[in-house]
């Protein structure tokens, strides 16, 4: 399995990022999977801490705790849950064969041959997912920076500091997706990087 991690700025466009490339690796023939290390975060943090869904200041900060909490417990724990789903362990060497093909719909092998990560953060993420494959960077041009209120703690924690956490892993991005025009031009940047580095 191929895995290849998105980062950017919250608002940059790496959902839509994943899905264009997704849908590329598709046409082409490849089973793919898109997913998130925050997908069992959020799971817990719906089931234990009412989460409704919510992406706003008070949301991001109780994710943020949760994340946190689950780190607390083990360095790799939001890995690990992502990796278990898709027949590995955090630590497991990578793969990049099929595995035992179990249909995950009628057109999917699983595991996937593509495994995309819309959410990377944290060093020991980058590291994870270019040992992999490769890390993709989604920049969206911005003006200055806001005034940041204190409902605005949030863009402070952490897990919006990816820069800081790509350059401690000591992995470099394989592309930036330069993310300033249409859906359309973004399509064809990635259309561009995948033929180059993927297919």
């Amino acid at each position: 399995m191929i895995v290849i991690g998105f980062c950017g700025d919250a608002g940059a466009g790496k959902n839509t990022a994943a899905g264009l490339l997704a849908g590329v690796l598709v046409e082409r023939g490849r089973s793919v999977a898109v997913d998130a290390f925050a997908t069992a975060l959020k799971q817990h943090a719906r089931l234990h801490y009412g989460w409704r869904g919510q992406k706003d200041e008070e949301g991001r900060r109780l994710l943020q705790e949760v994340g946190d909490k689950g780190r607390e417990v083990q360095r790799d724990f939001w890995i690990a849950l992502l990796a278990r789903r898709y027949g590995e362990t955090a630590s497991d060497p990578p793969s990049h064969s099929y595995g035992a093909a179990r249909p995950a719909d009628r057109s999917c092998r699983w595991p996937p041959y593509f495994l995309i990560v819309t959410d990377v953060r944290f060093a020991n993420e980058f590291v994870w997912c270019a040992e992999r494959g490769a890390v993709w960077v989604v920049e969206r041009p911005r003006g200055p920076d806001p005034i940041r209120t204190p409902a605005e703690e949030w863009r402070e924690h952490r897990s919006e500091q990816w820069r800081s956490e790509l350059a401690a892993s000591g992995v470099t991005a394989q592309a930036t997706l330069l993310n300033d025009g249409s859906v359309g031009d973004l399509l064809d940047r990635v259309k561009r990087v995948a033929g180059e580095m993927l297919l």
